[in-house]
């Protein structure tokens, strides 16, 4: 292969994707030889190492006919072996072959004890159309199957967008956790856990910081028994949009970024809003949250908020119900989590346009995917990332 399509390689190569392809064997097994001329069987490449040390454990290669037992490391770059300081580290001294991506070796890799590790070079090995799929990415800049889409079946496709689907709902579960104060007892630190998520999902992308920090100050100069009219004028106030009452405020209009185009997504708009639906969750008793109808609760939650329908689309999706899946657990009410969870799965919400295009640009067939959050999570956890040894459709172009 020509130097320039490998340096193309590389650009697109990760390590858990280099990995991946070693672990399911993605590329020619036969003729393999080291750097020094030695055949190369994989009799067993490995199992995975989640922890610190070699990337593969308990693998079996023969060389020049003497089988080997021991671990496997691979690398991109063949000095990785000296910068990683394997050479001096007692942990590497069961590796029996070093893989490297491509390029030769300086120096050989050597064990602490001094004995030299073989080493294989993989790249003139792994298949044109894995060499095809990222030399397209590079072009084109786009998503690594780029162009490459009529080979998978489109249930292959609906299925990894259902799995990005159930990732997307815990990673929200996770992401919301963050906003959970143990120091404060189950229910109220929860109450305050969902209403900080709103308050960031009101202002998600542009304002999602300042609102956070908004709602922590509500909670710092609210009483109980504080009106609806009460909290929206003090929520303003703390804003320091327009510097009115006497309420302290850590914030000022420069905290605010008034970029949105429509008055709906405007701070003013989204800060009253916020301070709606901060009144009503304190107005639902602690008892309800666990014997109502979650959407009678919603509808409860979201009154006089007035937010418009694909912003409270995208919050009772991304904050409420998995919410609900941590109060269920909290509370050990199975029925609760099943059917916050089954409510997420079933959900439909418009994705938005520019990662709609995105797909449609790179050659995602029509599909339901484009109604399901899950392909946020997709586009911008796996795709942008390049996580593709996750992704089924990267996973069926390597057995292609």
């Amino acid at each position: 292969m020509a130097i320039l399509r490998e340096k193309h390689f590389l650009i697109r190569m990760t390590e858990n994707l280099f990995q991946h392809i070693w672990s399911g064997l993605y590329f020619g097994t036969a003729g393999l030889k080291t750097t020094c001329g030695q055949s190369v069987a994989i009799v067993d490449q490995g199992t995975l190492n989640d922890g610190d040390g070699p990337d593969f454990r308990k693998s079996e290669i023969c060389i020049d006919g003497l089988s080997l037992f021991g671990d496997v490391e691979l690398h991109l770059h063949p000095e990785d072996w000296a910068n990683h300081q394997h050479n001096t580290d007692p942990r590497y001294n069961q590796v029996i072959l070093h893989v490297i991506l491509s390029g030769l070796p300086v120096k050989p890799a050597t064990r602490a004890d001094g004995t030299l590790v073989p080493c294989l070079v993989l790249q003139p090995h792994i298949s044109n159309q894995l060499n095809d799929v990222l030399e397209y990415t590079r072009q084109k800049q786009e998503m690594a199957c780029s162009g490459m889409l009529h080979l998978i079946s489109p249930d292959i496709i609906e299925a990894q967008f259902k799995k990005a689907h159930h990732a997307y709902f815990e990673y929200r579960i996770e992401q919301l956790m963050r906003l959970f104060d143990p120091s404060l007892s189950p229910s109220i630190a929860w109450k305050r856990m969902l209403v900080a998520g709103l308050f960031e999902g009101l202002g998600y992308t542009r304002n999602k910081t300042p609102m956070g920090e908004l709602c922590r100050l509500l909670f710092k100069n609210t009483k109980a028994d504080d009106s609806l009219e009460a909290i929206g004028k003090k929520a303003m106030a703390l804003s320091g949009i327009y510097k009115t009452g006497a309420s302290p405020s850590i914030m000022n209009k420069t905290s605010w970024d008034f970029s949105a185009s429509r008055p709906a997504n405007q701070p003013p708009s989204r800060i009253r809003q916020g301070a709606a639906i901060y009144f009503n969750l304190f107005e639902i008793p602690d008892k309800s949250w666990l014997v109502t109808d979650p959407l009678q609760l919603w509808e409860q939650l979201m009154q006089f908020a007035g937010t418009g329908k694909e912003r409270t689309s995208l919050i009772f999706g991304t904050v409420f119900l998995p919410a609900l899946h941590i109060l269920g657990n909290l509370f050990h009410d199975n029925s609760l989590m099943n059917l916050s969870f089954s409510a997420w799965m079933n959900q439909k919400s418009n994705i938005p346009a520019p990662i709609a295009n995105a797909y449609k640009k790179s050659g995602f067939p029509e599909g339901n995917y484009k109604r399901k959050l899950g392909a946020v999570y997709q586009y911008k956890h796996i795709c942008r990332e390049s996580r593709c040894e996750s992704c089924f459709v990267m996973q069926k172009l390597l057995q292609a």
